[in-house]
């Protein structure tokens, strides 16, 4: 297949459709990414890409055409520039690019708008659209914006539905995702489906998953954002056995309001922020970590979404401690990988940390278990193999075997 990618996001910011766009072209495809300029996630444009610099390149046998963007910077009107920008460029990129392809592909992070081009493209070659949606919108908009009367969310709530109706098909990441789309906009049953992400195989023995070290080491991977709670920590880290401590990796619109809170609270030993890192660069902490954590607010459907950080907990082999809801404790309590608590409830929080800290061997079941759950749900094999079957169905071919 000759495939069109859009997507904001794409290499060298780390995100997955990187991953899932290699892997297609070693399975024989012809890949074509529209992206942006790479700014993620300090919000400024990488330097090797500025001044026009780069704007077409192939990596890895993905052909890459890059559109003007306005870095994210740190601010509101600065992220909302950042969003359009890239809608409109990119637009304007794919109502005159000449290549025919067999289908587009979106691969569908905050936010919507990005898919727009996805839609120009289709309307001007009368190809099908298939797209990833990882981010619901305009949904993901209230945990910044509570007014649903705003002219703002009214203007968006309608792009993301008219967006959302002319895709042929939608791959969705949670299963509460397909009730949303159906609901809230409109869209055929028929066209929506599960396709859960997969997970980094970060290591390929589970001899590789511990390494020997002193106290217990809770650790959250990922974005540290407003849809995360880590007040949690701050309001019960006295409450927990003194041997305990939360590490805090990632980067995100709220660390520096989570290093100031810590800071306030003077608890740097107990509560380490490392800021962002590689991919490459995690595996050590995983190896030294004990419990993987998430929190996620149950503010409006997004607490219902199945981040990835979650499936990469699987990999890894360690047990999960969750405060949330949703999605992610269905998948908890069916793994039988480890506990999760009702956002809000700090005393059970405060318990089931004491409980997976004091019995090593109940951490070593969740983790085997965990792990048995990704190797049967949760692996690229899986999901690029259900990704193609997908695209094939959509453009009325057959995948060889």
């Amino acid at each position: 297949m000759k495939i069109l990618v859009i997507t904001q996001y794409y290499f060298p910011e780390q995100f997955k459709i990187n991953d899932i766009c290699e892997t297609l072209v070693k399975n024989g495809h012809t890949i074509q990414v529209l992206t942006g300029l790479p700014n993620y996630p300090k919000g400024i444009i990488f330097d090797e890409y500025k001044q026009g610099k780069n704007r077409i390149e192939t990596i890895n046998g993905v052909h890459i055409e890059r559109s003007y963007l306005v870095g994210r910077g740190s601010g509101t009107i600065s992220l909302a520039l950042n969003y359009l920008s890239f809608m409109l460029s990119s637009s304007i990129k794919a109502l005159f690019m000449k290549e025919q392809y067999d289908a587009v592909f979106v691969y569908q992070l905050s936010p919507v708008l990005m898919a727009f081009a996805g839609l120009v493209y289709k309307w001007k070659n009368k190809v099908p659209l298939y797209l990833y949606c990882l981010d619901l919108w305009p949904e993901s908009m209230k945990v910044t914006l509570k007014n649903e009367k705003s002219l703002i969310y009214k203007s968006v709530s309608f792009i993301s539905k008219l967006i959302y109706k002319k895709c042929d098909k939608i791959g969705v990441t949670s299963k509460p995702f397909i009730n949303y789309l159906s609901d809230k906009h409109g869209v055929n049953l028929d066209k929506i489906h599960y396709l859960p992400q997969h997970g980094y195989e970060i290591f390929s023995s589970s001899d590789d998953f511990y390494v020997e070290h002193e106290g217990i080491n809770i650790s959250y991977f990922g974005n540290i954002g407003k849809a995360q709670d880590f007040e949690c920590l701050v309001r019960n880290i006295d409450k927990v056995n003194e041997n305990v401590f939360f590490h805090i990796i990632g980067g995100g619109s709220e660390l520096e309001n989570l290093r100031k809170l810590v800071n306030q609270n003077h608890l740097n030993l107990r509560i380490k922020l490392h800021g962002y890192m590689k991919k490459d660069d995690l595996t050590a902490l995983y190896q030294l970590t004990d419990i993987c954590f998430l929190s996620l607010k149950p503010d409006s459907s997004i607490g219902d979404t199945l981040p990835s950080k979650m499936i990469e907990y699987l990999s890894v082999g360690k047990p999960v401690l969750a405060f949330a809801g949703g999605s992610i404790k269905e998948l908890i309590e069916e793994a039988e990988c480890g506990y999760c608590v009702d956002y809000g409830n700090d005393e059970e929080f405060i318990e089931k940390i004491n409980l997976l800290a004091s019995n090593r061997n109940q951490r070593e079941n969740f983790g085997r278990n965990g792990r048995v759950y990704f190797d049967e749900h949760f692996t690229k094999q899986q999901f690029i193999s259900n990704l193609e079957n997908q695209l094939y169905d959509l453009i009325g071919g057959t995948k060889n075997v």
